[in-house]
């Protein structure tokens, strides 16, 4: 009879670490496209071309 108690125990843990293991893998997914999307930008910027700037001030 224990035996059945201690069974009934550990599936109920069971399920409660298997959904969190869920809900990290969902966060993570999440964060993992926030950060390929920042990677994508950064690169965007990167092979932008920058116009010569013009000088400011005094000539001589």
């Amino acid at each position: 009879m224990r035996i059945f108690t201690k069974l009934k125990q550990y599936l109920a843990d069971n399920k409660e670490i298997l959904l969190e293991l869920e809900k990290l893998k969902a966060k993570l997914g999440e964060h993992d496209r926030h950060i390929d999307i920042i990677f994508e930008t950064l690169d965007e910027l990167i092979q932008k071309k920058q116009e010569p700037m013009t000088p400011v001030g005094y000539k001589k």
